[in-house]
């Protein structure tokens, strides 16, 4: 079941910048009961290193949406796929968690995304292992 939150039209423009490579990555958050950018990352760096800086800033204690492009190779053809990331730790309050679950569907559904990942813990943020989760599901 959706939650209802409304996705700002900022959020969406997020997507359509990242979808179409003029940003690598953007951090979302749910703000005043509405879907909104708390931070946006250009491409101008590596993807690796870029996603390492995007997970330096996540909050320990409050879930957020990571949409980001993420680049791999399968059978030495380099690929990128726009993935969305639910960062949901386990310090999150239960209503934090719950609400940002229901509304990670929404998000998917308006961005047209297949690859949705819930990520709980830092050690799972790594980079090779959101790549080749990312990467199975892109075959």
């Amino acid at each position: 079941m959706a939650s209802g939150i409304p996705i700002s039209d900022e959020s969406y423009n997020a997507y359509e910048r990242v979808k179409n490579r003029n940003l690598r990555g953007a951090i979302l958050k749910i703000e005043n009961n509405e879907i909104v950018v708390e931070e946006l990352f250009d491409n101008s760096s590596s993807s690796e290193s870029t996603w390492e800086n995007l997970c330096s800033r996540l909050k320990s204690k409050e879930c957020r949406y990571i949409l980001y492009d993420f680049e791999f190779t399968v059978a030495s053809s380099k690929r990128s796929k726009v993935s969305l990331a639910l960062w949901a730790p386990d310090t999150a309050s239960v209503k934090d968690k719950m609400l940002s679950a229901s509304s990670a569907e929404a998000l998917k559904n308006k961005f047209g995304l297949s690859v949705v990942t819930q990520v709980n813990c830092p050690s799972a943020l790594g980079y090779s292992e959101i790549v080749q989760e990312v990467g199975k599901r892109s075959s």
